[in-house]
């Protein structure tokens, strides 16, 4: 699949419930009329582009707004999953039974700006 520039650019910062139990900040972008999550970032320096690795988004979970943003330490935070989501299912080693539920896209070729904000791991090429 080639590559493209996202429509929306805007990074959206996503706490997420892990199963094993933790919360875990992401970065999320709009794609196809759905919040996905980001698992991690590949950057290209020469061209001044990043492109998510892999993104899920959950089926039928719902994600919750805050009035403003909801302040998590470090991190302000836009969106909370109401789910918890398998790490498994964001690190790409899901069974399929795991992954049931969630739409996963490895590489989708939705290129972003550098100078976009994020804390979301990155992978330089």
């Amino acid at each position: 699949m080639g590559e493209y520039i996202a429509r929306s650019k805007k990074i959206f910062k996503v706490c997420v419930p892990y199963d094993p139990p933790a919360l875990v900040i992401h970065d999320a972008i709009l794609h196809e009329g759905r919040l996905w999550i980001v698992s991690a970032w590949l950057e290209n320096l020469h061209e001044g582009y990043r492109t998510p690795e892999r993104i899920v988004c959950p089926r039928h979970s719902q994600y919750d707004k805050p009035e403003g943003s909801q302040d998590l330490g470090l991190y302000q935070v836009d969106f909370s999953l109401r789910d918890s989501i398998p790490k498994a299912v964001v690190d790409g080693r899901a069974r399929p039974e795991e992954a049931f539920g969630f739409l996963v896209k490895e590489a989708p070729g939705l290129r972003f700006p550098l100078e976009t904000t994020s804390e979301t791991p990155t992978i330089s090429h």
